[in-house]
């Protein structure tokens, strides 16, 4: 899930947010990972996942390579806000190559699309590069089909969303498909083993010098091959310490090859601002069974 904060409330207790994740229809897989919903309590949504707001998977925005569209529809926007509170709802993000700390409050209404890695650009038309790391208005890229579209999206369930935006992007959708098949075996061989990432034999493979690879990756990506190995890498480990069994740390470490336990959990804190095992005790703590 790409979006991460945190929020308060005036009870003793943490507000129950729900998330709820759709897969695209056919048509869109090969452009869209997925469509998310976080809703607030008392909000009408479809089933989902109840997670506590002070859970640490929602404190930050944290470091991954797919660009996401977002439209903040809550009665107060916090989370897509950053101190300008009179924006628009709808937003682009881009690849985050760092943590960035955003809140969520307990009224939150937020509904947003995931690209699919290196696949954002005939929905975005702006350089990755130039997007990475920023949270912009939808409306200097769309013009005024992002106003109309954050209307059309408020007061509506989490599947009448997904089927509102799902026509939208098929109308953005390139009629042949524009994607570079060599950038895609690259993308999937550093996401398969991002541990192992060596950007020389990389480069070898394609035919392209050091630098060529580099420049060609980043226009694609929005990130450099090593930046994007090390942000697919933490999140291998998040996803092994937020869900996955209790294990011998430095069996982790050697398993996503991190050179050891301490570089595997400094890399983490600089991930989410705490150690693998406090941020595990307190994403537990914060699900609802």
């Amino acid at each position: 899930m790409p979006v991460n904060g945190s929020a308060s409330t005036s009870s003793s207790r943490p507000a129950w947010l729900t998330y709820a994740e759709q897969a695209p229809p056919a048509w869109l897989a090969p452009y869209v990972a997925r469509f998310y919903e976080i809703r607030g309590p008392g909000a009408e949504t479809t089933a989902g996942l109840e997670v506590a707001a002070d859970d640490p998977l929602l404190r930050r925005l944290l470091p991954n390579a797919d660009a996401n569209l977002v439209f903040d529809l809550g009665p107060t926007r916090g989370f897509l806000s950053f101190g300008d509170a009179a924006v628009r709802p709808a937003r682009a993000l881009g690849v985050c190559p760092a943590p960035i700390s955003v809140s969520l409050g307990p009224d939150v209404d937020l509904f947003g699309v995931a690209f699919v890695v290196g696949r954002a650009r005939p929905f975005l038309p702006v350089a990755p590069a130039d997007l990475a790391g920023r949270i912009v208005d939808l409306a200097e890229l769309w013009e005024s089909t992002a106003d109309a579209l954050g209307e059309r999206l408020r007061e509506r369930t989490f599947e009448e969303r997904v089927s509102v935006l799902s026509r939208v992007l098929v109308a953005h959708a390139p009629a042949h498909d524009p994607a570079d098949s060599d950038i895609q075996a690259v993308i999937e061989r550093i996401g398969a083993d991002p541990g192992g990432v060596r950007v020389g034999s990389l480069a070898a493979n394609t035919g392209l010098s050091r630098q060529r690879f580099t420049r060609w990756f980043t226009d694609t990506v929005g990130v450099g091959p090593k930046r994007f190995a090390r942000i697919r890498r933490l999140q291998l480990l998040l996803r092994h310490v937020a869900d996955g069994p209790d294990e011998d740390w430095s069996r982790v470490a050697l398993r996503l090859g991190y050179y050891d336990q301490a570089h595997m959990i400094g890399d983490f804190r600089w991930l989410t601002g705490e150690s693998p095992a406090r941020f595990r005790a307190a994403h537990r703590a914060a699900r609802r069974v």
